[in-house]
């Protein structure tokens, strides 16, 4: 519930709002966005204030605090790492695209990545919701029990992202027309590689999730810190010869390299899979069972 607010509430409501404010044939203009984005940012922390005040067990309340100030410490110094290297590793296309073709080019790419992120909706939700299950199976030692929980998510998520990816390669043009603007078509090259691109995250499944739960998260960061570069010199190297497109592809190279780097990792690590064939495998079992 900590992260509904965040990940799913806050754009969630950004992109009902707008599609209201499309609905109601009203222009989309970068004011108009900046309030929407504020009004839906602004409903997140409300709803999510409520769920700590109305959630949070009593026990927790009550509970006397246990400081373990070098384990955090140690931690949290490869999550700050990988998470500014996965902020810094998003934006990376986007700003080298405005500096090495054109604005127009950066702000037509914004919108194919904006769409390309609704494919994560389903990794970002079964995450949330994982988790904790994935963390107290690691560490009470049941990982034949956390590979069919992985199993499972990593299914769930790949089936979840397979239609949005499918909508947005055969109708996504018609999305972009729809919702920005007919100019806005054009970057619909660019959003079905970068939606293919997340989808070969949800291939892949909850590997960064796993790594960070089970005390790896400076794996985690090496590898995505790795790829960020790679996908600085992709996108040096393709984006003066084929544009957004070039970045596009630069994208779905990195995030294909971070991809099996940490499955490896996890593979080494936990001798856990997460591709999503696994889970096939282990429906096809309990089927035949």
């Amino acid at each position: 519930l900590g992260q509904v607010p965040e990940m799913l509430i806050r754009p969630g409501g950004l992109l009902l709002l707008l599609a209201l404010v499309v609905f109601y044939k009203h222009e989309v203009t970068a004011e108009i966005m900046m309030k929407l984005y504020v009004v839906a940012a602004f409903v997140a922390f409300l709803i999510g204030a409520i769920f700590l005040v109305c959630f949070v067990p009593s026990k927790v309340k009550l509970a006397t605090p246990e400081y373990k100030t070098k384990l955090w410490v140690k931690s949290i110094l490869p999550l700050i790492l990988l998470t500014g290297v996965q902020v810094v590793n998003s934006n990376t296309d986007i700003v080298m695209l405005g500096a090495l073709a054109s604005n127009e080019s950066a702000g037509l790419y914004k919108v194919a990545v904006q769409g390309a992120t609704l494919v994560t909706f389903f990794l970002y939700g079964v995450n949330m919701a994982i988790a904790p299950y994935f963390s107290r199976l690691y560490t009470q030692k049941k990982l034949q029990e956390l590979q069919k929980t992985v199993s499972i998510s990593g299914f769930c998520i790949f089936i979840g992202a397979l239609p949005v990816v499918a909508v947005l390669v055969l109708f996504g043009e018609f999305v972009l027309s729809f919702f920005f603007g007919e100019v806005f078509a054009a970057s619909y090259s660019a959003l079905v590689v970068l939606s293919l691109a997340q989808l070969v995250s949800a291939c892949f499944g909850s590997v960064v999730l796993l790594l960070n739960m089970s005390g790896n998260e400076s794996e985690a960061a090496r590898g995505v810190l790795l790829s960020a570069l790679i996908n600085i010199i992709l996108n040096y190297q393709l984006i003066p010869v084929y544009g957004a497109l070039g970045a596009a592809y630069a994208s779905f190279v990195s995030t294909l390299i971070w991809n099996l780097l940490l499955f490896y990792s996890v593979k080494k690590r936990l001798s856990i899979n997460t591709f999503f064939l696994s889970g096939t495998l282990f429906f096809m079992r309990s089927k035949n069972a």
